[in-house]
């Protein structure tokens, strides 16, 4: 599985495991492509707010889950190639 499909399946998973390699740098780094999804337009700031993002990845759950899913958007603004 990349980590696309490991974020995607369980986006806590992802958080905790991105937190057992990084410790305390996790949250930072995690913040830094929660702003860079935003800016992008890859996520949906009217949904759900960086904070509030976080909050999601380490609570986890089933409807942590959905709310992170349904943040994302289908296509970005003007980034060529994706992410």
């Amino acid at each position: 599985m990349d980590m696309y499909e490991a974020f995607y399946e369980d986006p806590h998973k992802f958080y905790k495991a991105v937190e057992d390699f990084l410790g305390e740098g996790a949250e930072a780094l995690m913040r830094l492509i929660i702003a860079w999804l935003i800016q992008n337009g890859y996520l949906e700031v009217a949904n759900l707010t960086a904070d509030n993002f976080m909050k999601l990845l380490k609570e986890g759950g089933e409807m942590a889950k959905i709310m992170i899913r349904s943040s994302f958007r289908g296509e970005s603004k003007g980034v060529v190639g994706g992410w």
